[in-house]
């Protein structure tokens, strides 16, 4: 009887240390596509790089997720500051979407400009996640 509890023990402790490891953060890239030719400035302030909260990483391993893509279109103002940003393709995990939406309104770019004078501008951001 008691090398059976020990064993059972070892088990919950083991099957615990597996659940509490992180998985790894996925690779994360960005590419912005503006399909008026209209460029904006260069980003000024904001990572592009936008990390998953990890219970949405965790899920994704979960569900044997390989890779998941966001598409927002943003939309800047003649100051530069993202005014909206609308989800054209989700990832699929409500958080993780949230996070990316927060992220990129703290982002700033340059104005962009025609002829010389700044103008609003909207263009789409593709957020690619691969898990390893």
């Amino acid at each position: 009887m008691r090398i059976l509890i020990m064993l059972l023990l070892a088990g919950c402790a083991g099957h615990s240390a597996a659940a509490a490891t992180p998985p790894e953060r996925p690779e994360a890239s960005v590419e912005s596509v503006s399909p008026t030719g209209a460029q904006p400035g260069h980003r000024i302030y904001g990572d592009p790089q936008v990390q998953l909260p990890l219970a949405s990483v965790e899920r994704f391993y979960q569900h044997h997720v390989g890779k998941v893509q966001a598409r927002i279109e943003l939309c800047l103002s003649i100051e530069g500051v993202p005014v909206r940003a609308t989800f054209r393709q989700s990832t699929g995990d409500a958080q993780a979407d949230l996070a990316i939406g927060k992220a990129m309104g703290k982002w700033r770019y340059q104005p962009a400009t025609l002829d010389g004078r700044a103008i609003p501008v909207c263009f789409t951001v593709v957020f690619n996640y691969t898990f390893k």
